[in-house]
């Protein structure tokens, strides 16, 4: 038997992961109405191929966007500094389509792959402890031994606490999200000296902003008196969600596994916080494939994901820096951009979008 930690995306696709295996039992300290409900989400061609390892893509993709473009804007400056194509571009270059999608959405898709396959989803259940033994863990909540515990409960992993003892950092940036109207078949994306601003369809009628800025500004509020003013005047319901990170990515503690922002989260200026946890998902099946339930297998996830996710997350905080850079530099980025055209923005997405499931 299983146990995983948290039922958000990364504790669900866990328990796809693992359901070919044996039983699987996901722990959610919440009740059934408040998980992942209000956002939006990016689904890029990694992580819509970590879906297809685990059996969930098709399920994915019914509820989700399929955008046409990529366009790159400077706040203040008319027209756009360069567009990258997206739909069927995306799919000769990577073999894999890029999905937006409500986390909501995402969410519901992944719950209800995962109940189809027999997981069994316990919710008000708090753990903060794992019982580690030398052939089994024991949970509470749980009255059977599990060979293997996968914590999936976020940044703020009690689990993590309890084995290996570190906690998340804090890196001064809010993203704040909100909901306008739709502007378009394309995601856009505008850069600004100090913040950034991303906006995407989650429906016909919305799309999903977020505003990334630093925590001592004031927030869209003081944003809205900037360039960017204009592009958000539409949105509402703005709500904060402060960003921390785990400089050091723990991915393995005997028969506890860590996934997603329990075990490496990092800043989100490439969008890759999701995709890098359903990426976790499909290697762990692997792992398991191939060693059993047994920390063998743990081991040799930690030894294939440390090294890729160290990287996203170095060229995420790298993103920031462009993204962000003050004036005059930003003027010097945006000719660069406009020269190069595509071929740039290719080799910031090539590295990670050719990622493949083993």
């Amino acid at each position: 038997m299983f146990v995983v930690v948290g039922a958000g995306i990364a504790g669900l696709a866990a328990s796809l992961a693992l359901a070919e295996f044996g039983e699987v039992h996901v722990l959610e300290r919440r009740a059934p109405d408040a998980a992942n409900a209000g956002a939006g989400i990016q689904i890029s061609p990694n992580a819509v191929k970590a879906l297809a390892r685990i059996s969930a893509a098709a399920a994915v993709t019914a509820v989700a966007h399929t955008p046409d473009a990529l366009v790159v804007r400077a706040a203040g400056r008319r027209g756009a500094i360069t567009t990258l194509p997206y739909g069927s571009a995306m799919l000769t270059r990577y073999g894999a389509p890029y999905l937006t999608a409500s986390r909501a959405a995402l969410h519901g898709a992944l719950l209800a792959a995962a109940l189809k396959r027999g997981v069994k989803v316990h919710y008000d259940r708090n753990v903060r402890q794992v019982r580690r033994y030398d052939d089994h863990c024991a949970v509470d909540g749980v009255d059977m031994e599990a060979r293997l515990v996968i914590a999936a409960d976020g940044v703020n992993s009690a689990i993590r606490h309890a084995v290996v003892g570190d906690a998340p950092r804090s890196t001064g940036w809010i993203a704040w999200r909100g909901l306008g109207d739709t502007s378009g078949a394309a995601t856009e994306l505008v850069m600004a000296p100090g913040h950034h601003l991303v906006r995407y369809a989650l429906t016909d009628a919305d799309a999903n902003c977020v505003l990334v800025a630093p925590e001592k500004s004031r927030g869209p509020g003081g944003i809205a008196r900037t360039h960017t003013g204009p592009l958000i005047a539409d949105v509402g319901r703005w709500a904060p969600w402060p960003i921390a990170v785990r400089p050091r990515h723990v991915f393995a503690a005997g028969r506890v596994g860590f996934i997603g922002d329990a075990a490496h989260a990092m800043v989100p200026f490439m969008a890759q916080g999701a995709a890098m946890a359903l990426e976790d998902a499909a290697v762990l099946a692997h792992a398991v494939a191939a060693h059993g339930p047994t920390p063998d297998a743990l081991t040799a996830y930690a030894d294939a994901r440390a090294p890729r996710t160290r990287r996203i997350a170095a060229m995420s905080a790298e993103q920031g820096q462009i993204y962000h850079m003050p004036f005059p530099l930003n003027l010097a980025r945006d000719q660069t951009m406009k020269t190069l055209g595509p071929r740039m923005l290719h080799r910031r997405t090539d590295p990670v979008y050719r990622w493949t499931a083993p």
